[in-house]
């Protein structure tokens, strides 16, 4: 079931926000592609093309090597390249961004609210809302085509975790392998 809320965010949390990582400037020294030229261009990804096929929308990873993390944006240009449009600037990252079946609107998954949930804006951006609320966040969804529901997937706890049979290691980011018919694809 997806419910819905519009909720804000308090100034109590906005101090707990963490620097917004994206484009920096870079300024060389040579002529040589040394890793921190690497390091300073984003990563483009997940092109998609609105349903009247007028605009693309796309994702841009940026990376800061001293905090060890990236941040993911989201921009929307016109077919032909051009007015690209910054569309979100935040320190936590918006991901599988698609255009509402009618084009009316971008949905997006966000860790904004604590957990990985179903966000809408509108196609400048503005006026994001959370769409869905679902315990422990989701992991992708899909509208139906005639926008009357929205279908979400969510991980599923099926095994011990690393954290489960090491809960020394909370900031460990590895998966256990105990079987040869492992997706190493995933």
């Amino acid at each position: 079931m997806i419910t819905s809320c519009n909720q804000t965010t308090t100034e109590k949390e906005q101090e707990k926000v963490s620097t917004i990582i994206g484009k920096k400037e870079l300024s060389l020294k040579s002529d040589l592609m040394t890793p921190e030229v690497l390091w300073s261009f984003g990563r483009v990804s997940g092109a998609e093309i609105s349903p009247d096929q007028s605009k693309v929308l796309y994702g841009t990873s940026y990376y800061s090597v001293p905090e060890n993390k990236g941040n993911r944006e989201l921009f929307v240009m016109n077919i032909d390249g051009s007015n690209v449009q910054q569309l979100t600037k935040t320190p936590g990252g918006e991901y599988n961004a698609v255009w509402k079946p009618d084009g009316s609107k971008i949905a997006f998954l966000s860790g904004h609210s604590g957990s990985m949930q179903m966000w809408e804006m509108d196609t400048n951006g503005k006026n994001s809302v959370q769409i869905s609320d679902i315990d422990g966040g989701i992991s992708g969804f899909k509208y139906a085509p005639d926008m009357s529901k929205i279908v979400y997937s969510k991980e599923v706890k099926l095994d011990e975790t690393v954290h489960d049979l090491y809960p020394d290691l909370q900031k460990a980011n590895a998966k256990i392998a105990t079987d040869l018919m492992y997706r190493h694809w995933d």
